[in-house]
């Protein structure tokens, strides 16, 4: 079982539905740029959702990823290396063999 360790958490009005463990932009939506945080619970369009900003959270993985890897989000919120995309979100702890697997990642650390 992979454990959070979450330091900041803070909330959100959701501009569109959140799914847990998805990475959210500063545009209130799922999405591959200006990672804000992860999305602590399935949050409903309209409601406050509950953003890990810093510490470590746990994200679905969108394709395989060696632990101690930066990554950054895709287009669905999931954890991908980085630069795949070109936005940094912070380091994986635990490594994924496929797309769909929960790891550890320390969000907002330096590069």
């Amino acid at each position: 079982m992979v454990t959070e360790q979450p330091v900041l958490v803070t909330s959100i009005k959701a501009y569109v539905a959140l799914s847990k463990n998805r990475i959210v932009c500063f545009n209130r939506a799922h999405g591959m740029t200006n990672p804000m945080g992860v999305c602590a619970a399935d949050t409903k369009l309209g409601e406050h959702a509950p953003i890990i900003t810093h510490g470590i959270a746990t994200i679905e993985s969108g394709e395989s990823i060696f632990a101690g890897e930066k990554i950054g989000p895709d287009s669905l919120g999931r954890a991908v290396p980085f630069p795949f995309y070109n936005d940094y979100l912070g380091k994986a702890l635990d490594g994924a063999e496929t797309a769909g697997i929960l790891i550890r990642v320390v969000l907002n650390i330096p590069q």
